[in-house]
């Protein structure tokens, strides 16, 4: 009995000495393993901000040739006016024009308030970042209103032209003078129409949009009056306020200016064959541009992600970090 109770006693004391070495020796694995899973999340992160990088190069490439073509489509407009023979072609096709720069402002206000309310919702996001973006957006939105501006300016003005011409009725041989409604000043009136319909417009929706920006305004004084802002959200509304009455100002003169005949493009009449030929070549255009539009923000929403994917992985790369510096001295 007294030897098997020694044998038992020394199992125990062998076993109460390997113990602590058994746990140094996980323990130490532990760490190894933990440090060689930090160089590898740093690797995943450098291949996703890779990607990310070339997300965004994309972005700006796609941006560049549909700014480019836009800006094609608009200085060919607003040089050129209908005339007898095209009748009202060259304005329906600027009226088109206009109706596509209309959508995309509306896309991009759409995208740009996603964009706001995701600052105001998301504490971690990448601010500054965002915060261009939304400028980005504000710029464009600006950038199409004053192109929609041009071409409105660009339509056939009214003139002063006499409403009836004499002409002569020779059928029976005999000089018969009578009077008759000018084709030019005809033409002229139904040019006008269309010139004083999309001026009503463009004044209309400007003001909608001035109305708008100034509710807004009214918004942001009052969150401002709070006393229970954090710091970062009292600098997001200060600077969206400040930003929101410079928009404000900028649409008021493109208001007056939309209503002004001062400052109106000179514009060259042309026949009807050039004409058709603008139509189709701006109809075109309108097809390019849809595909390189909507790949743009296909890209942005990809951006996005790769934007909180990334995020993650600095998270918990630097969750590790922190738990290799409290047991392993970093």
């Amino acid at each position: 009995m007294k030897t098997k109770a020694t044998t038992l006693a020394a199992v125990a004391a062998i076993g109460l000495t390997l113990a602590p070495r058994a746990h140094a020796q996980e323990e130490k694995i532990d760490i190894e393993a933990r440090k060689h899973s930090v160089a590898n999340l740093e690797q995943h992160i450098e291949d996703r901000e890779n990607r990310l990088s070339t997300i965004a190069k994309d972005i700006l490439r796609l941006d560049s040739r549909v700014e480019g073509q836009i800006e094609r489509i608009v200085a060919r407009l607003k040089t050129v006016e209908d005339s007898k023979e095209s009748q009202v072609r060259v304005a329906q096709t600027k009226e088109k024009a206009i109706e596509g720069l209309r959508k995309t402002i509306d896309y991009y206000v759409r995208k740009r308030d996603d964009l706001n309310e995701q600052l105001r919702k998301d504490k971690t996001a990448a601010r500054e970042l965002l915060r261009d973006e939304a400028a980005k957006f504000d710029a464009r939105i600006e950038k199409r209103v004053g192109q929609i501006i041009e071409l409105t300016k660009s339509f056939t003005e009214h003139k002063e032209l006499k409403k009836y011409e004499t002409w002569t009725d020779e059928k029976w041989d005999r000089s018969d003078t009578k009077y008759r409604i000018s084709k030019d000043w005809r033409h002229n009136r139904k040019s006008v129409r269309h010139s004083e319909a999309q001026q009503k417009e463009i004044s209309e929706e400007l003001a909608k949009s001035i109305e708008r920006l100034e509710r807004r305004t009214a918004d942001l004084k009052e969150k401002l009056r709070s006393d229970k802002l954090s710091p970062g959200l009292r600098q997001l509304y200060e600077r969206d306020l400040a930003e929101n009455i410079g928009l404000t100002s900028l649409r008021i003169q493109l208001l007056h200016e939309s209503g002004s005949s001062f400052g109106r493009t000179e514009t060259t009449p042309i026949d009807r064959d050039e004409a058709h030929s603008i139509e189709l070549s701006v109809e075109d255009a309108a097809k390019d541009l849809r595909e390189d539009f909507f790949a743009i923000f296909e890209n942005y929403d990809k951006l996005n992600k790769e934007r909180e994917r990334i995020a993650k992985l600095k998270a918990n790369l630097e969750a590790r970090k922190t738990w290799l510096k409290e047991h392993a001295g970093g």
